[in-house]
């Protein structure tokens, strides 16, 4: 087995496109030299998101979780790389503060 993707730290993309399923890649997995780091996994966590609580569709009327969980998964797959969370940390601890601001 080869993990020839793998990368352990930020990285330029050296392709005209990333590898994997578009629906789940940032806009700059599209570009090549484009940075990929930290906000292109939260796009990718975001957009897994939508996947699983809105069937892919990216409106709130698909939305089938609290409405302040889509407020955090929308910044997470926002097209500008500086408005979305700068780690996937930092979108776990937002996920996690709207959770508790719903049902505490």
């Amino acid at each position: 087995m080869r993990l020839g993707l793998y990368s352990k730290g930020a990285f330029r993309l050296g392709t005209d496109r990333n590898f994997g399923s578009s629906r789940f890649m940032a806009p700059e997995e599209f570009v090549r030299g484009s940075l990929i780091d930290h906000r292109t996994n939260v796009y990718t966590m975001g957009a897994a998101a939508f996947v699983f609580l809105a069937d892919g569709v990216r409106a709130r009327e698909a939305w089938k979780a609290p409405d302040e969980l889509f407020e955090v998964a929308l910044r997470a797959v926002s097209a500008d790389r500086e408005s979305r969370h700068p780690t996937l940390a930092a979108f776990y601890r937002e996920w996690q503060l709207a959770l508790r601001s719903r049902f505490c």
